[in-house]
């Protein structure tokens, strides 16, 4: 052996070869890595949608399951007749007076019953969704008036 080659292998250091494959290596690590990660990540967010989809879903039969134990019809009527009770029901809607409303704010003279009404029908962006139309109170136009919330989205079918 001569003096250069002596030299050449007695410095510490790696070949660019050797460089190069060990960045590959590191790199297909890498991509194995992520790979597995991406799919953990995308596996744990479709969890969570189904999650949050079973959850409203539970919520929303609870309320229906509340209003619809306290419904009620009457044949009372004060004396200017101006008061009118009903249960309408269809295979996708259902309107109906219940004594199952508590008033959100202090003071605001409303009443625990109320006229609603749940239906399958489109929200403000199309989408099908079941609709809950609450009317404060109880007149003679049965089945008008009120306001719209929407309760459940992503609802495909609604059958009573």
């Amino acid at each position: 052996m001569n003096v250069a080659e002596r030299l050449r292998r007695s410095r510490p250091g790696m070949t660019l070869l050797e460089v190069m494959v060990a960045v590959s290596l590191l790199g297909l690590m890498g991509m194995l890595v992520y790979g597995s990660l991406a799919i953990t990540i995308k596996s744990q967010q479709r969890a969570e949608v189904l999650q949050e989809r079973y959850h409203a879903a539970r919520v929303f039969l609870q309320r229906i399951k509340r209003d619809l134990s306290m419904a009620f019809v009457s044949l009372h009527q004060a004396e200017d007749q101006r008061t009118q009770t009903g249960f309408i029901g269809e295979s996708d809607q259902v309107i109906f007076n219940t004594s199952s409303y508590e008033p959100r704010r202090r003071d605001a003279h409303e009443s625990d019953q109320v006229e609603v009404e749940y239906r399958l029908d489109r929200d403000e962006d199309g989408n099908p969704a079941v609709i809950r139309r609450l009317k404060h109170y109880i007149d003679d136009r049965f089945g008008k008036g009120g306001e719209d919330e929407v309760v459940i989205q992503g609802v495909k079918d609604f059958e009573l």
